[in-house]
């Protein structure tokens, strides 16, 4: 077992982490504790390391339960945007920071689990306007 890079190259605590790997790249989400939890996207090559994808948060206000995804090269990430009364957002990144889609639900959710096939979104997540269920 290795670690990949420099160990803790968040700038604080993370919180609600996730990993993809593409073309052998590995990018991870996170909520940064050092900026009001708001999420970071970070990807690393031998260089640099770590380095931040698009010099900023992908979020607004605190983001948890991030799920990270990357289709035809391009990351987004679904999560908890606490920024919207903790409704579902989607962002993904292409040159900057896009938003796909906010308020996707009507309450709040846990537990995201977020995928790409074929252009189509699919996002499972437990819901806590309707019980916490799925």
């Amino acid at each position: 077992w290795e670690s990949v890079g420099e160990k803790g190259f968040s700038a604080g605590e993370a919180q609600y982490t996730s990993m993809y790997v593409n073309a052998g790249v590995p990018y991870v989400a996170y909520s940064d504790g050092s900026d009001s939890w708001k999420g970071r996207l970070m990807s690393y090559s031998a260089g640099p390391g770590w380095q931040m994808v698009g010099g900023a948060p992908f979020s607004d206000g605190q983001a948890k339960y991030t799920a990270l995804f990357i289709y035809n090269n391009k990351p987004s990430v679904a999560f908890r945007d606490e920024s919207r009364s903790g409704t579902l957002t989607v962002v993904k990144y292409e040159g900057g920071w896009q938003v796909l889609g906010y308020n996707l639900t009507g309450g709040a959710v846990n537990n995201i689990s977020y995928y790409i096939y074929s252009g189509y979104l699919y996002i499972a997540y437990q819901d806590e306007s309707d019980g916490n269920k799925a």
